[in-house]
C-alpha cells in the first residue's frame, strides 16, 4: 500500500463502482490512476453527489484554497517528483501527476470540486463559459491531431514519439481563474 506523499501516512484503498483510488486517513488526499479519475469526473453525478448534504462549490473552493499543496511531491509508488498541472483543460484546479506511474494526487476537496466544476461548466449557458467550452474543444481536437502525428514512427530512427500530452501539464499556479469561474457559476 502506498504512503501519502503529503504526510507519509499509509493510505487505504477505496473501491467504488467504476472507480478505485487510495486515500489518506490523515490529510484526506487521494491517489488514483488518471484514466479512472477522468472517467469519474466526466460521469454524471450520482444522487448522493448532488444531495443537499454535500458541500457546494464555494465550500469546496475554500477548502481547496486552504489545503492546496504548492510544491511538487514525490510519487507514492516510484518516488519520482510529480509535476503540477491541470487534470482537464476547462478546470483551473492543480493536481500532481506522476508521468511514469500515470497516477494523480489530489489534495483534500479537489476531487469533488473538479467534478462539480466540470459538470457546472458542461451545463452552463453563460456566454463566457460557452465560449471557453468551445475553445477547449478546439484545443483538444488540435491536441489529438498533434498526438496522432507524434505517435507515428520517426523516419530517422523508426522509434515512436510518445506525444506531448501538453494539455494536462498547464502548470497554472494562481487562483484568479478559479475565482472568476466560481463567480460566473455561483452568482
Amino acid at each position: 500500500m502506498p504512503r501519502c506523499p503529503s504526510c507519509f501516512t499509509l493510505m487505504s484503498r477505496v473501491q467504488e463502482p467504476q472507480y478505485h483510488y487510495c486515500t489518506c486517513s490523515n490529510c484526506f488526499g487521494n491517489w488514483s490512476p488518471k484514466p479512472n479519475l477522468l472517467h469519474w469526473v466526466m460521469a454524471d453525478p450520482t444522487p448522493s453527489e448532488t444531495s443537499a448534504d454535500e458541500p457546494g462549490l464555494k465550500e469546496l473552493a475554500a477548502l481547496v484554497a486552504e489545503s492546496d499543496s504548492k510544491r511538487p511531491f514525490p510519487c507514492p509508488e516510484c518516488r519520482q517528483t510529480m509535476r503540477i498541472g491541470r487534470l482537464h483543460l476547462m478546470i483551473p484546479i492543480n493536481v500532481q501527476e506522476c508521468i511514469k506511474c500515470g497516477c494523480v494526487w489530489t489534495d483534500v476537496g479537489k476531487r469533488p470540486l473538479i467534478k462539480q466544476l466540470f459538470h457546472a461548466m458542461k451545463t452552463s449557458t453563460d456566454p463566457r463559459i460557452v465560449s471557453l467550452r468551445e475553445r477547449c474543444a478546439r484545443v483538444e481536437a488540435t491536441s489529438a491531431v498533434i498526438d496522432a502525428k507524434a505517435a507515428k514512427p520517426m523516419p530517422q530512427t523508426g522509434m515512436i514519439n510518445p506525444g506531448s500530452n501538453w494539455i494536462s501539464g498547464g502548470g497554472y499556479s494562481g487562483g484568479s481563474p478559479l475565482n472568476t469561474l466560481l463567480d460566473i457559476l455561483i452568482y
